[in-house]
């Protein structure tokens, strides 16, 4: 089958936990939304869609001026204020493909052997789900009938539409790398602890 997949990687929020902004944070030789970008790009997926919304001012920009790709598209979620799902309706709105792969800038780790593992474990009639441990993670990645359910409006948060497709959910084991997030400056350092070896 040949999958058609169109990637959305959300950096839309306020990083108030973090007291300053996810995205720029440094992660060995680059910052955290660069190294994120290189990885989908280099992952087999049609489009990459970054939705960006409170700092989109200052994040568009330095964006533009890494990056010349016919694959990728910034948009901007006005209505970030209303919470993290507001940005997944942004991206899936704008997507292109009826397969869309999820992605959040809190999740550095992230990288395209992760990406390439969930989508050959894809066939377009389930949610993939990475898991580690039994602990499910991003990205992820949805068909048509949950992209039209999310666009749909009967649901709040990405948990509800989930729950309500639970039967079609499917599990696919990975590492560690896809439950590890960074919301405050506890969790990046951790993540930096562990890129240089360390344990967890």
């Amino acid at each position: 089958m040949d999958k058609k997949i169109s990637g959305i990687l959300l950096s839309a929020g306020k990083s108030e936990r973090m007291g300053e902004m996810k995205a720029l944070l440094p992660i060995k030789d680059k910052v955290v939304i660069e190294k994120l970008i290189l990885e989908y790009l280099f992952a087999p997926i049609e489009e990459l869609v970054i939705v960006l919304g409170f700092n989109a001012k200052k994040l568009q920009p330095f964006i533009e001026s890494l990056f010349d790709s016919k694959k990728l598209r910034i948009v901007i979620n006005e209505d970030y204020e209303k919470g993290m799902f507001s940005s997944i309706i942004k991206g899936v709105e704008t997507a292109k493909y009826d397969d869309v792969l999820l992605g959040l800038v809190d999740q550095p780790l992230i990288n395209k052997d992760i990406i390439t593992t969930l989508i050959n474990a894809y066939d377009s009639s389930h949610i993939v789900i990475p898991s580690y441990k039994g602990i499910g993670g991003h990205p992820v990645i949805f068909p048509r009938f949950v992209k039209e359910a999310i666009l749909s409006k009967e649901f709040s948060t990405l948990k509800e539409v989930f729950d309500h497709f639970k039967d079609k959910i499917l599990y696919v084991e990975a590492g560690i790398e896809v439950t590890l997030d960074m919301d405050t400056k506890e969790d990046y350092e951790k993540i930096l602890n562990y890129l240089d070896g360390g344990i967890l």
